[in-house]
């Protein structure tokens, strides 16, 4: 594990679900205000800002995996070495905070709390993992393009 950046991946996955945090949360709060924006009834109110979020999952979805890739071009940026393994380390928080999700059971299914199975659930995390892989390649990209060839 010597070729693993600490400090690069502690940092990518920092970044990564902070980003990912303010960026749902600044979409959440766009989504409510705009159901608030139609005058509907205090009844209706709730339900219609309730089912734009539900509806918005896949946004919130994407916005997340984005995020995934920032914090692999990031940590393969700190780390200036092995960038793809850096850059699919950096989700290593987005998947802890995932795991101890569904080991404290907020993720029960009788709880309407999980929107998908377990194996949709497990994809996402996988892709969580490909995306900051793929933050690392762009960094990578990046790296080899700055490297001045002899004429």
């Amino acid at each position: 594990m010597g070729k693993l950046s600490i400090k690069g991946v502690v940092i990518g996955g920092v970044a990564e679900v902070g980003l990912s945090l303010v960026c749902g949360l600044v979409l959440g709060i766009y989504l409510v205000f705009s159901i608030a924006s139609q005058h509907l009834p205090k009844a209706r109110n709730h339900a219609a800002t309730v089912a734009a979020l539900h509806s918005s999952y896949w946004l919130f979805l994407m916005v997340g995996l984005l995020c995934s890739v920032v914090g692999g071009y990031a940590a393969a940026r700190l780390a200036k070495h092995d960038h793809l393994l850096n850059g699919a380390f950096s989700s290593w928080l987005c998947l802890l905070i995932e795991l101890v999700t569904f080991a404290r059971g907020f993720l029960h299914p009788t709880r309407g709390l999980m929107m998908h199975s377990i194996w949709t659930q497990s994809l996402l995390m996988v892709a969580a993992i490909g995306c900051g892989l793929v933050g690392g390649y762009l960094a990578l990209a990046q790296a080899r393009s700055k490297v001045v060839r002899p004429a």
